[in-house]
């Protein structure tokens, strides 16, 4: 589902409009959010670079696919880990940051909300 809505946003952020990406929001609170339990209580920090590797290629694939004009003259970068806070709930930034969530230098600015 996440893919197929990658041309979409390509072609109606292409030219430029579009500053940098975001992939998921507050991924430190998806083992214990009240709004809802979002991966298993033994979802680790590797598992969250993983996930992030993967799913950022197969995005970046498909820019490509989609919009290959775009992608060629286009920055594409990320806003993340766009974590809650700076160490909550088993996630830490110098730690994943360890682990290679940055080995593919598509990010453009770190967020953390609190």
């Amino acid at each position: 589902m996440l893919l197929d809505t990658v041309p979409l946003a390509c072609k109606a952020l292409s030219n430029g409009r579009l500053a940098y990406w975001e992939l998921g929001n507050e991924p430190d609170l998806y083992k214990t959010s009240a709004q809802g339990i979002k991966r298993p209580a033994n979802w680790t920090q590797q598992d969250y670079v993983n996930e992030w590797l993967t799913t950022t290629r197969d995005i970046r694939t498909a820019l490509q696919q989609s919009c290959p004009e775009d992608a060629a003259t286009q920055v594409y970068k990320y806003y993340a880990p766009s974590f809650a806070g700076v160490n909550n709930n088993g996630l830490n930034l110098s730690v994943v940051t360890g682990l290679g969530l940055g080995n593919d230098s598509d990010i453009g600015i770190v967020s953390s909300h609190k």
